[in-house]
């Protein structure tokens, strides 16, 4: 091989490999930081949740839980946007969010400005009428 191949190769290599690193740090600079000291807690989720499919499934396709100061929202449907609200002990909406159906697959939502002690009331709503809570 000609030695402006062989630079055009390596410099091809180079670049490809860059690039991958890049997108790898990236990705790991995207995820939220979880500390393995944090305990998961499952939020039972109840209700029903409609979507644009007509098929009866009785098992939801939305799981939450909480894991430190993050609400994880996972939506296995991911077939339509929510509407997602936190409310207090009073009733009050204290966190509030519209997630378009693009973005529901796995939704996290920061909850650290929440007081440790109480209880809230974590209530998920779709466009179709399907309606779904749990409390943690």
């Amino acid at each position: 091989m000609k030695l402006k191949q062989r630079l055009t190769l390596f410099n091809s290599r180079f670049l490809l490999m860059f690039v991958l690193g890049l997108f790898s740090i990236q990705l790991t600079q995207a995820l939220p930081p979880i500390k393995d000291d944090d305990e998961i807690k499952d939020i039972g989720m109840e209700g029903g949740w409609g979507g644009p499919d007509r098929s009866i499934n009785p098992t939801l396709p939305i799981t939450a839980f909480i894991q430190g100061d993050l609400l994880t929202i996972l939506n296995a449907g991911q077939s339509c946007g929510m509407t997602i609200q936190v409310s207090n002990e009073q009733g009050t909406v204290v966190l509030s969010r519209e997630v378009a159906s693009s973005e529901s697959g796995c939704i996290t939502l920061s909850v650290d400005h929440l007081p440790a002690a109480g209880n809230y009331l974590l209530e998920i709503s779709n466009s179709f009428g399907g309606y779904v809570f749990g409390s943690f």
